[in-house]
């Protein structure tokens, strides 16, 4: 996996989302790597994220994609550390 070979993530267990994009195909795919991030970025979570960045990529917009993508993460952390579900 992408994320073990590069040593990404936070944690001795590596935990993380990442936004991966194709711009031939103008494709995208979320994935979350480690036990706690999966349990927060649960793929109901990870479709959820897509109303942050979607409208960007659809214009082209990569660098407010990604950056949108970030705030909905920040979102989602925040919310489970005040004790939101997950």
């Amino acid at each position: 996996q992408l994320c073990n070979e590069l040593d990404l993530g936070a944690s001795e267990d590596g935990d993380g989302v990442a936004l991966l994009i194709s711009l031939d195909d103008r494709d995208f795919a979320t994935y979350a790597h480690g036990a706690k991030a999966e349990e927060i970025f649960s793929d109901a979570v990870q479709q959820d994220l897509e109303q942050y960045f979607l409208d960007n990529f659809g214009n082209d917009d990569w660098y407010g994609g990604f950056s949108d993508f970030g705030s909905g993460c920040e979102w989602y952390l925040q919310h489970v550390a005040e004790g939101g579900e997950a």
